[in-house]
């Protein structure tokens, strides 16, 4: 599904960049490279009008760090990865200011395994059996997984024009919003000693401790885009 989102966004691209040569800035083709919040990046840049330039670019990065909740320790793998199709638009002649609008194949996501000891107690659910929790051999193998939506439409400003003719390097920035939607979580517990009524209890806990940590994470529906980078023209 991935790739071929990728090869209709390229297609896209190399139709809006060959189409329009005659109104082009000279037909002029750059690729350049970033880093920012959406991770290390490269990407392509077409000029279509003198004041509109079209960017094909490609990010990605896994960042591996540990998060607390509900006295749970989690070892977390966020992953970022995107393919955007953007407009710039430069309302100023000779100036590198630009406002951009797009849309993202949003693969951004995050994997979550909890690391339990079997003889302590975790409040899941903030509903404690017995007000006194789950011993990490009652609840077993903890894990989750994060994904938001797989398009995402992007806004943003920045500074910097690659097809511009003043020079073949032009430094880039970025600042923006991706709205990639509410977080959807799925969470598991595998391997639970827990049976019957208490197997029923603690399954309507996890379901309620699932909400709370999606609830928690709909912070990242609008996700800042901050990126600088330099170009080359070709």
């Amino acid at each position: 599904m991935r790739r071929s989102w990728i090869g209709v966004l390229v297609a896209a691209f190399l139709v809006v960049g060959v189409a329009v040569p005659a109104q082009a800035q000279l037909g002029e083709f750059a690729a350049g490279a970033k880093v920012g919040t959406l991770g290390l990046g490269v990407e392509m840049t077409a000029g279509i009008t003198p004041y509109l330039n079209g960017r094909l670019g490609l990010n990605g990065f896994t960042i591996s760090y540990e998060g607390e909740e509900s006295g749970v320790d989690y070892d977390i793998d966020m992953d970022l990865f995107t393919v955007g199709l953007l407009l710039d638009y430069h309302p100023f002649e000779k100036s590198g200011w630009r406002a951009t609008a797009g849309l993202m194949i949003n693969q951004n996501g995050a994997d979550m395994d909890g690391d339990l000891d079997d003889n302590e107690y975790y409040d899941i659910g903030d509903n404690a059996k017995d007000n006194r929790g789950y011993t990490g051999q009652e609840i077993g193998d903890l894990s989750g997984d994060l994904d938001f939506n797989d398009i995402a439409p992007y806004l943003g400003i920045g500074y910097g024009n690659a097809v511009d003719q003043e020079g073949n390097w032009q430094f880039s920035f970025d600042l923006g919003v991706l709205f990639q939607g509410s977080a959807d979580l799925g969470y598991k517990a595998e391997g639970t000693t827990l049976t019957g009524n208490d197997l029923d209890t603690f399954r309507n806990d996890l379901e309620r401790e699932r909400k709370d940590l999606e609830d928690d994470l709909d912070k990242f529906e609008f996700y800042p885009v901050i990126a600088v980078g330099v170009t080359y023209r070709f």
